[in-house]
């Protein structure tokens, strides 16, 4: 017997889904597929207060950095993500609910969305054309990995306990020691 071929979402099917909503709920469209995800463990946010607190005190104006909720869309590919935190340069409108020109993404990496987020979602980031790095920080261990565009190509830098990692493009450079990001969190090093 054959399996069904899974339904395929477009951008229209995704903000019937979620305009209107009142819940805490959050979902995402890639590759046509619908996900939803629960709320985050205190590690992973405590990671993204700390990260966010870092790269806020790297940029000026008028980019800003946005956590949680905030939404990218891309027309083009028929995505629309939430990434754990963005930063933007881009001017919004009062009513704009989606971010559309990220010029970075992290992503806090835990142990339910880890391979979802470095293999699906970061395969897609890449095709984002104002996207300039994404970031992977995990909550396993004291690492990071940043994902920097160089012309037409991509190049990963990890760092560990003991190192430091830089996020730099054309806007902002910022440049932390990894122990520092991960300080008072009770996550082994590598």
């Amino acid at each position: 017997m054959l399996d069904p071929a899974p339904m395929t979402f477009t951008l229209e099917d995704y903000d019937r889904l979620v305009d209107g909503r009142d819940d805490d709920r959050r979902f995402e469209l890639v590759d046509g597929q619908i996900f939803a995800f629960a709320g985050a463990m205190p590690v992973h946010n405590a990671l993204m207060f700390q990260m966010a607190a870092l790269l806020d005190g790297a940029i000026s104006e008028p980019c800003r950095v946005y956590t949680g909720q905030q939404a990218i869309r891309i027309e083009e590919r028929q995505l629309h993500v939430i990434p754990d935190m963005v930063v933007s340069c881009e001017q919004t409108e009062k009513q704009q609910r989606d971010l559309l020109t990220p010029l970075v993404i992290v992503e806090i990496l835990s142990p339910a969305t880890r391979d979802y987020d470095l293999v699906r979602k970061g395969r897609l980031y890449a095709t984002i054309p104002s996207l300039a790095n994404y970031v992977f920080v995990d909550t396993a261990a004291r690492r990071t990995t940043v994902v920097t565009r160089e012309r037409d190509a991509w190049f990963s830098e990890n760092a560990a306990s003991g190192e430091s990692f830089t996020v730099a493009n054309a806007r902002f450079r910022c440049e932390a020691a990894v122990d520092a990001l991960y300080r008072s969190l009770d996550v082994p090093a590598v």
